[in-house]
This record gives C-alpha cells, structure tokens and sequence, in this order.
C-alpha cells in the first residue's frame, strides 16, 4: 500500500467537496457520539 499525503489546501478542498446528506434532524444516537462524562464514567479506557 501506497502512503499518499495532501496538502492543507487539497485537504480542506477534498473535506469541502465531500457529499452532505444534509443537517441531522435531531441527536446522533450511536456509540461515536460521545460526551465526557460518558468517558469518564468508561472504566475500559
């Protein structure tokens, strides 16, 4: 596998330019949404 680097401005074009579905309707419900207290009360950190 070929490491490949992007400049900072092909990177902020390629985030810019990346396909949206839109604003969430409400909270995001799933395990990558987090808060602080949830990882301070995580005992397996």
């Amino acid at each position: 596998m070929t490491a490949t680097h992007r400049t900072f401005a092909e990177q902020s074009v390629h985030y810019f330019i990346r396909p949206h579905d839109g604003i969430p309707d409400g909270p995001i419900d799933s395990d990558a949404a987090w808060r602080g207290d949830a990882l301070l009360a995580d005992e397996s950190r």
